[in-house]
Parts: C-alpha cells; structure tokens; sequence
C-alpha cells in the first residue's frame, strides 16, 4: 500500500537533520527531538486501540495521512519563515507517519485470507517498503532550500495514500455488502456445501474484511 511505503520517508530522513536546519545546535537538535517522538508514541497506541475499539482500519489510517500531510505542506510552505511553526509540523509528521505502521499492516492482515496468504502478502508489503531506501534520499536533495521540495514530495505521497486508504475502504465495504447478499440469496443446504472449515478464505462469502 502507498501509505505504508510513503510513511517511511521522515524516518528515513533524520528528524535530527530537519531540527538543526532550523538553526539550533547539534546538543539543541536532539533534545528536541525527544518531544515529536513521544507524541508519535501516544499517536500509535491511540489509533491502534481507537481502531480496535471501534473495527475500522480505513478512516484511522486517513485520518493519520490526513495529520501527516498537513504537517509535511506547513514544512514545505513555512520551514523558512518560522521556526515555531516548522517544530510544531514535526509533531504532526511524526504522530501521523508513526500510527500508520500498526494500523496498515493490521488491515493487511485482516484483509488476507486463509493464514498462507495473508503471510505472502504481508511480507511482500514489508519487502517493497523496503525499497523506499532507494527513493527517500532522492527527494531530500536540497539543504539550500531546507528540504522544501523533500518535504512536499512527501506530502503528495501521503495524499495519494489517503486517497488510496478511501478507495480501498469503498471497495472492501461493497465486497461486504455483496457476500452478504450472496448468502441470504443461499439455501441452507448450500451454506452447508461451503464446509465447516474453522479458517475460510477471503473469496468464500462468508468472509467478512475489516473496512
């Protein structure tokens, strides 16, 4: 999924290099590092827990491209001309780059199905993110500029992960609808016919996806 390969793009790129492009000290730099970080961290364990709670996965992983995104357009738009509002767009970044991780690989695995294929498919996400190595300092070739062309690359990366998110969210919803209409228009003797398997694959109507 995009989403999961665009958010790695700031954890590729050192959050340390942004800070002290900001004009504070090395020493300055990493203690500021400190609070976007734990920011993220809450941001993670609410939307993990958020998303169980309420079943949903799609509007979770949007609304954290959605944070994501306008932490990267006030990077792109205000790096330069004030250093309060650059800090305060890490915290977004981080916080919205960060809660995509769980939520992305657990709608994966909610939507894979039997266990066989929910493996190859999970790692074949991880392996591609992989990749972003290749990309991510690519984009990031400007430091005379402070990273302002890095940084709104990213945030279109991370629009088109939202857009994506709510394109997928709509189709596994109308899979939804769709097997359930399959098996109320199904006799009881062919609900039977469908076996009595513990784990059901993903084509089988009886699977119902996390949305």
């Amino acid at each position: 999924m995009v989403s999961f390969i665009s958010n790695l793009f700031l954890m590729l790129f050192s959050i340390v290099q942004i800070i002290a492009g900001l004009g504070f000290t090395a020493i300055n730099a990493q203690g500021l590092t400190v609070a976007p970080y734990i920011v993220g961290w809450f941001m993670v364990v609410f939307q993990a827990w958020h998303s169980d709670r309420t079943r949903d996965r799609g509007w979770h992983i949007m609304l954290s491209c959605f944070i994501s995104f306008v932490g990267y357009l006030i990077l792109a738009t205000a790096v330069q001309v004030s250093v309060g509002a650059a800090y305060f767009a890490l915290f977004l970044v981080i916080g919205g780059l960060y809660s995509l991780f769980p939520l992305v690989m657990s709608w994966a695995a909610n939507t894979f199905a039997p266990t066989s294929k929910r493996g190859v498919g999970t790692a074949f996400i991880v392996s591609i993110s992989n990749c972003v190595s290749i990309a991510s300092p690519q984009i990031y070739f400007d430091p005379e500029d402070s990273y302002r062309k890095g940084h709104a690359i990213s945030a279109g990366c991370v629009f088109l992960s939202m857009l994506v998110a709510f394109l997928l969210r709509t189709r596994l919803s109308r899979l939804n609808k769709r097997n359930a209409h399959k098996l109320d228009s199904m006799t009881e003797d062919e609900k039977l016919s469908l076996g009595q398997n513990l784990e059901i694959s993903d084509s089988d109507p009886r699977y119902i996806f996390m949305t």
